[in-house]
């Protein structure tokens, strides 16, 4: 991945003390850019307050307790995701996460009904073919998609397949 080019001095003074509530973190079941240890020398470096550790699997608790012993001048918080991983919306589960140090919990993402929708139009959406035999082509996760590539026209088409999630 590509390096982020560097804030100016007016945008790092006005993030000082700041707190970055959705961060996602190597490892993970997904590629990550940056691991919370290395985040927190980041955010140490920048003046940045703190972080909250998400992931959509796992709860973070545990995580963010041994990133402030690494770098105690950062505040790591833990949250839960309240996906199918940890039982759905399920009480205990948030008990037991605020019991462990969680101070954050997230609604459903990966495992909203309106998530497994999307995907599943877009499954659909990518089966669809035009008046001309067009194939959609946008990447899975593009949305929306705004035309189609013409496999037999070799050309560009302007129908595009219904939205999703608008």
């Amino acid at each position: 991945m590509t390096d982020h080019p560097q804030p100016s001095a007016h945008a790092r003074e006005l993030v000082r003390g700041a707190y970055d509530v959705h961060i996602h973190v190597a490892p993970d079941v997904m590629r990550r850019r940056i691991d919370d240890v290395t985040l927190a020398e980041r955010f140490a470096a920048v003046g940045m307050a703190g972080f909250v550790l998400k992931s959509h699997y796992v709860p973070t608790a545990e995580r963010a307790e041994v990133v402030r012993r690494a770098h105690p001048g950062v505040d790591a918080l833990g949250a839960i995701t309240l996906n199918a991983s940890v039982g759905g919306l399920n009480p205990i589960a948030v008990e037991i996460a605020g019991r462990g140090g969680a101070r954050f919990v997230w609604l459903p993402t990966v495992d909203s009904a309106n998530q497994r929708s999307c995907l599943a139009e877009n499954r659909r959406a990518r089966h669809r073919r035009c008046g001309h035999g067009c194939r959609p082509t946008w990447p899975r996760r593009a949305w929306p998609p705004t035309r189609s590539t013409c496999w037999t026209r070799k050309a560009r088409c302007s129908s595009a397949p219904a939205r999703c999630c608008a």
